[in-house]
């Protein structure tokens, strides 16, 4: 009797586990993420003691300069468009900080991208179009007096979010796995009765061709019995109020 209920307990651990872990991987999740990859300091004036020794960016002097390198990645699962951006990307800088030059590469490569600054520490970005791990890599070049240099994302996105990672975090690519019988919250109600309704059939059927000797009159079966089709039945009232 131990081992028969074991078995059915098991059963019903998939049958409640299954269509829920199928629509939290199904589900559509928009998502940015923005990591600067590196930092590297070019020129510092505290390692310059002759000040005769004059450094010029583009004619422009600079007394600190330094290279950043940042990646914005669509690590969702859903293509995101440029109209979904609120103000479009805006990458910053803190006040201290002057953009003196920057380079852009996509990848693919043919994505459409309009740019420009919007002040001396600012860098508006327009995308057309980001499918799901498409992203775009940014090199800067800045001067600024201390040392805190690093840009973030400040921008919104319409039913998702933009993160902006630190150094030490990896870039994580949602899921792209795809069911459309479990993409939405009325869909999983839906299999979850049908799957407790499969179970319950076969647990009965079981029962009475296989293990003839199993009793169905104990309390623990009428209780499982019960449970099974309280389940499919509230799943199913719930399934007819999500599609109404």
């Amino acid at each position: 009797m131990k081992k028969i209920l074991d078995f059915k307990t098991l059963i019903a651990i998939i049958g409640i586990a299954l269509p829920i872990i199928l629509f939290i991987v199904s589900k559509d999740i928009k998502e940015l993420s923005f990591k600067n990859i590196a930092v590297t300091e070019l020129v510092s004036d505290k390692k310059i003691s002759d000040e005769s020794i004059k450094v010029f960016f583009d004619n422009e002097q600079v007394f600190n300069l330094y290279s950043i390198s940042s990646v914005l990645t669509n690590t969702g699962n859903v293509p995101i468009i440029n109209s979904e951006l609120l103000n479009s990307l805006h990458v910053s800088f803190q006040d201290s900080v002057k953009i003196l030059k920057y380079t852009i590469n996509t990848k693919p490569s043919n994505i459409k991208l309009d740019k420009e600054s919007q002040s001396n520490n600012t860098l508006i970005l327009k995308p057309d179009l980001l499918n799901p791990k498409d992203n775009i890599h940014i090199n800067f070049y800045v001067t600024s007096p201390n040392e805190k240099v690093l840009p973030k994302i400040t921008s919104r996105i319409v039913g998702g979010e933009i993160l902006n990672l630190n150094m030490d975090e990896d870039i994580r690519q949602k899921s792209d796995f795809k069911n459309k019988a479990f993409a939405s919250f009325e869909g999983t109600i839906y299999w979850m009765s049908l799957i407790y309704t499969i179970i319950y059939i076969f647990i009965v059927f079981w029962a009475i061709y296989i293990n003839k000797d199993m009793n169905l009159d104990t309390s623990l079966s009428k209780f499982l019995t019960f449970f099974f089709m309280s389940l499919g039945l509230i799943c199913s009232i719930l399934y007819l109020i999500q599609t109404k």
